[in-house]
């Protein structure tokens, strides 16, 4: 089983794969204030989808080098990093991808082709 991750301190994305097959996808929400607290919460969520679904591989999005605020940047880099740490109790090693990598791989060519349910 795959999870793949497009992670955010408030809301991150998760999809689940048996091999090609579509399996569970949903948004994992976080709103304390605190940012470190908002992240080990969703480090314990991303945890106990690995051990719902038996995981053994994990997709991340990488973090984007683009223009944001320092704070931003940081805070998810620190999420990459918890994710990371979560994923060493599993002995699961993540594959990273570039938002550009990934879309290429689902023959998504720009973000008019993505779509995403009403909320």
């Amino acid at each position: 089983m795959v999870l793949a991750l497009d992670p955010a301190t408030r809301k991150t994305g998760f999809a689940i794969f048996d091999g090609k097959k579509l399996i569970h996808y949903g948004v994992l929400e976080e709103k304390d204030k605190d940012t470190l607290v908002r992240i080990s919460k969703m480090a314990k969520k991303i945890g106990a989808l690995i051990e719902s679904y038996s995981i053994d591989e994990v997709v991340v999005e990488e973090v984007p080098p683009k223009r944001t605020s320092i704070q931003t940047l940081k805070s998810l880099y620190y999420l990459q990093h918890s994710i990371i740490l979560i994923l060493r109790k599993y002995n699961i090693t993540p594959e990273f991808l570039e938002v550009s990598r990934w879309r290429s791989l689902c023959k998504i060519r720009n973000e008019r082709e993505v779509k995403r349910e009403e909320e």
